[in-house]
């Protein structure tokens, strides 16, 4: 996206500014999906063993 000024400086700093908020919203983002990812494998894992104890298994 664009930033539009006259003084270089404070367009310097505007967008480095933006690219750090950026970057910080991708890892933010990154994170929660890893998080949602664990979560679902352990739920998964839990399933399982839940099965391994009934003797059913899956399928």
């Amino acid at each position: 996206e664009a930033v539009v000024g006259d003084d270089l400086a404070r367009l310097d700093t505007a967008v480095l500014a933006r690219f750090r908020a950026d970057l910080d919203l991708e890892r933010t983002q990154r994170v929660e999906g890893t998080r949602l990812q664990i979560n679902a494998i352990r739920l998964i894992m839990r399933y399982l063993r839940a099965g391994q104890y009934r003797g059913s298994g899956i399928g």
